[in-house]
């Protein structure tokens, strides 16, 4: 489910680029390109990038390779995350509490959280 009401074409400056990655996975590149909440169907585990792949990606991409720092966190192993990013207030959130939000949004399956800085 898309619970944002934001069009992210109109938000992300590299929308192109992640619309264009996301190519290889129709389910996520769907709820990328949704532009109202609605309740898109669940995506199947072979639909999803393993998170190593997801990773490399950051890795890859133009946009993100000189911010460095961008964190996958596995939701079934938060503790063996290195520390997160600070926020804009300058904090720096646990990788259990930012799992606990993703979780309480999607509750069943593989869960991973991705901290750009």
């Amino acid at each position: 489910m898309k619970r944002t009401p934001e069009d992210l074409s109109a938000l992300l400056l590299n929308f192109d680029e992640v619309n264009a990655t996301l190519g290889g996975w129709p389910c996520l590149r769907a709820m990328l390109r949704s532009t109202a909440p609605e309740r898109l169907p669940a995506c199947a585990l072979d639909e999803l990038p393993a998170p190593a792949d997801v990773y490399a990606w950051l890795k890859s991409v133009p946009s993100h390779r000189h911010a460095g720092g961008a964190i996958l966190v596995d939701c079934d192993a938060p503790e063996a995350a290195p520390p997160l990013p600070k926020n804009a207030e300058g904090k720096r959130p646990k990788a259990g509490a930012a799992c606990a939000v993703a979780r309480s949004r999607a509750p069943r399956g593989r869960v991973a959280v991705c901290a750009l800085p």
